[in-house]
């Protein structure tokens, strides 16, 4: 898991869990980093900078296998957004359906579970009311 249980949430735990099963860091090898650069017509610096990451470190992680999460978490967003139509294996991260997390579906992503949090504590929504804005 990524989060500590001290900050966990329910929803915070399945999205972790999502992850960890979508495989979200492994699939991002060199290989699959530079097929995305090439259908970009980016080079790798160009996707590290994509990415608000340094070149050097960008590189070097990419080489041993090891892109941090945020930097894979978009990098899949951006492959799945623009390239699922031309490549079979790209991963929408906002399909749950596979994933055992159907409480999200059924239930919201909090579901009974907010405990007095902070969307709970404005009286708001997650996503804010006509009101709030």
């Amino acid at each position: 898991m990524i989060n500590g249980e001290a900050t966990s949430t329910a929803a915070s735990r399945l999205i972790d869990a999502h992850y960890e099963t979508a495989n979200v860091r492994s699939i991002w090898d060199k290989k699959r980093v530079e097929r995305l650069a090439k259908s970009f017509n980016f080079t790798i610096y160009e996707l590290a900078s994509l990415c608000g990451i340094e070149h050097k470190e960008f590189v070097r992680s990419m080489h041993a296998n090891n892109l941090r999460m945020p930097v894979c978490i978009l990098l899949t967003l951006l492959e799945n957004t623009f390239l699922s139509k031309v490549f079979p294996d790209t991963i929408d991260l906002f399909d749950f359906s596979n994933d055992g997390s159907e409480t999200i579906e059924e239930e919201g992503m909090h579901g009974a579970e907010t405990q007095g949090g902070v969307h709970e504590q404005r009286g708001g929504s997650r996503l804010g009311s006509q009101e709030e804005a």
